[in-house]
């Protein structure tokens, strides 16, 4: 849970001091999931981030199941209707020497 919690501040430093993006939210509830966090850029586009860790190893030890790709696409439909703005769904994963690789739009 820890872990958990530093990659997402990580990930929302990065956002901020290397793009240039706002974070909006952090750990936002919705009626389909919770996001780890949501930016917004400086084209008022909003990026919806699912944060993962790898392990020590740098074994991958995470997926997205097909349950919660479901549930992230209702997220990002929910937000682009509430907000009025484009909304990308990214994927954050963070190494276990903290580096950040970023998938766009991942769901796409």
């Amino acid at each position: 849970k820890i872990r958990g919690l530093c990659s997402e501040f990580l990930v929302a430093r990065a956002a901020w001091s290397e793009r240039g993006w706002r974070l909006r939210a952090h750990r936002l509830r919705t009626p389909f999931a919770e996001i780890d966090l949501i930016f917004e850029t400086p084209e008022r586009q909003l990026h919806a981030v699912e944060v993962k860790s790898l392990g020590p190893l740098g074994l991958l030890e995470f997926r997205v199941s097909l349950r919660q790709r479901a549930r992230l696409l209702g997220v990002r439909e929910w937000l682009e209707v509430r907000s009025g703005a484009p909304t990308s769904m990214d994927l954050a994963v963070v190494s276990h020497e903290d580096e950040i690789h970023w998938f766009p739009d991942f769901l796409s």
